[in-house]
C-alpha cells in the first residue's frame, strides 16, 4: 500500500507441477485476459516481463468544490459516462475511495487514446472540474 492509502501493487502466488511446460502458457494467458504494463512474473530466471495494458487514473477529490456541485453530481454517472467513452479501447477496472479523493482506475491498449475520449466529458461535467489524471502503468 501507499502512503495514501492506494494500492501500490499485489502479489499473487502461482504453484504449477510442471513450471516450465507451464509458463509459456501463462504468459500468454495473462496477456489475454489483460493485466497492466509493467507485471512481472517471478520465480523465474530472469523474471518475465507480461502485460499489456496501460492504465488511467482520474482523481476526483472530495472537498475542493463547491459543495452544490457535491450534491448535484453524481460519480455514479460521471463513470457510466467515462465506460461509454472508451468503449472497444478499455474500460474501469476498480476505484478507491480515501479520504481526500476517490481514485477510479481504467486499463486499456493506450492512456492517450482512453484520455483524448474522457476529454470532452471531464472537461464539461462539474465533478470533474479539479480532477487529476495521471497514467498508472
Amino acid at each position: 500500500m501507499k502512503e495514501n492509502g492506494e494500492i501500490d501493487s499485489c502479489d499473487i502466488e502461482i504453484d504449477f507441477s510442471d513450471a516450465q511446460k507451464s509458463l509459456g502458457w501463462l504468459v500468454d494467458l495473462l496477456n489475454a485476459i489483460g493485466i497492466p504494463k509493467g507485471s512481472v512474473l517471478r520465480g523465474t530466471e530472469p523474471p518475465v516481463p507480461v502485460g499489456t495494458l496501460e492504465g488511467l487514473a482520474i482523481y476526483i477529490y472530495e472537498s475542493d468544490l463547491p459543495e452544490e456541485i457535491y450534491k448535484n453530481c453524481d460519480i455514479n454517472y460521471a463513470i457510466k459516462q467515462l465506460e461509454q467513452s472508451i468503449e472497444g479501447i478499455g474500460h474501469m477496472y476498480s476505484y478507491r475511495e480515501l479520504k481526500e479523493f476517490t481514485a477510479l482506475y481504467f486499463y486499456g491498449t493506450s492512456f492517450a487514446a482512453m484520455k483524448e475520449k474522457m476529454d470532452p466529458f471531464v472537461s464539461s461535467y462539474p465533478l470533474c472540474q479539479k480532477c487529476r489524471i495521471e497514467q498508472i502503468a
